[in-house]
């Protein structure tokens, strides 16, 4: 009797032991994904939207040379000292979505100011993109950079995000926030394809 009565608290005793031990491997787990020293933390995880892109949260942004509606080309090394958000997006092909969010952050101060600029990244040519300016005049305030050859798109990891539709061939709607040093701050990639500039904007102000 006493044998059973010392093996069933043997069995007790070992399950308690397991169950503490699950407990602190779940601790310890959260405690190392809880985010990353120094940085702010994206919105990605909670919306379930993490993609290849999150992992640039806290290092140096990939450079880039793109040029603009006119010509000019334009690389993160020349924005140095300006706060810049970067919108990666699929460009003519998600209408009214996607024009929409380019629009309203071309048009925000906020994004366009002397401390702060703002680019919509798209795949499509200029050529073709002239009638998206023709069919929507609102474009206009936006400022755009081509990366038809998708050499920053694939740089950023924008072409493997959650929200890309047509992932390895179009990026989704994806945005980056660096700082005056170029550093990448926050990542937030969009599946709901909504005007997100408060959310931007409230991480922004942690770094202005």
């Amino acid at each position: 009797m006493k044998d059973k009565e010392k093996s069933s608290k043997q069995i007790v005793n070992f399950t308690l032991l397991i169950t503490i031990a699950s407990l602190l491997f779940i601790i310890v787990i959260l405690l190392l994904g809880s985010g990353k020293s120094g940085v702010i933390s994206s919105d990605n995880e909670a919306s379930g939207s993490v993609g290849a892109a999150d992992r640039w949260v806290g290092q140096k942004a990939p450079d880039f040379e793109l040029e603009d509606f006119e010509g000019n080309k334009v690389s993160l090394a020349s924005l140095k000292g300006k706060v810049v958000v970067l919108f990666f997006t699929e460009g003519l092909m998600c209408y009214p979505a996607c024009w929409d969010q380019m629009a309203k952050l071309g048009s925000d101060p906020r994004f366009n100011n002397e401390n702060v600029v703002s680019y919509s990244v798209i795949v499509d040519s200029q050529s073709d993109w002239k009638k998206a300016f023709d069919k929507m005049p609102e474009l206009r305030s936006t400022k755009v950079l081509f990366d038809t050859y998708r050499t920053a798109s694939r740089s950023y990891d924008a072409l493997n995000v959650a929200s890309s539709m047509h992932r390895g061939s179009y990026p989704g709607h994806t945005y980056f926030l660096m700082d005056r040093e170029g550093v990448i701050r926050y990542f937030f990639d969009d599946p709901s394809m909504g005007i997100r500039n408060d959310l931007v904007f409230e991480q922004l102000e942690k770094i202005l």
